[in-house]
């Protein structure tokens, strides 16, 4: 790959990373982490339903709303705020296995 072509790359990536800034800090207020909770899963904040169950649900192909009416203790910001954790896990991935090749 040229070098003007990872340039680009790169300045698409700062871009993207300074426009998610705020829908991060919105996001993440949903989103926690403890040892404590489902062995130090992500969950959403106040349930003990963790981002990978949400995923997991959805890649089953359940609804917004079938999830919303079975686990009560949801809104569909928290289902949005997992969709945005899993789209940002896989940039990082991304970014990282193309900056480094051992990553990937």
């Amino acid at each position: 790959m040229s070098y003007t072509l990872f340039l680009l790359f790169r300045k698409i990536c700062i871009i993207f990373a300074l426009l998610s800034v705020k829908i991060v800090e919105n996001f993440a207020s949903y989103i926690s982490v403890s040892f404590e909770v489902r062995f130090g899963e992500l969950y959403i904040r106040g349930t003990q339903i963790t981002i990978t169950d949400i995923l997991q649900w959805m890649a089953l192909g359940m609804s917004r709303e079938e999830i919303l009416s079975y686990y009560r203790a949801l809104q569909d910001t928290h289902i949005r705020a997992a969709n945005f954790a899993a789209d940002r896990e896989l940039f990082i991935q991304i970014v990282a296995s193309y900056s480094n090749p051992a990553f990937a």
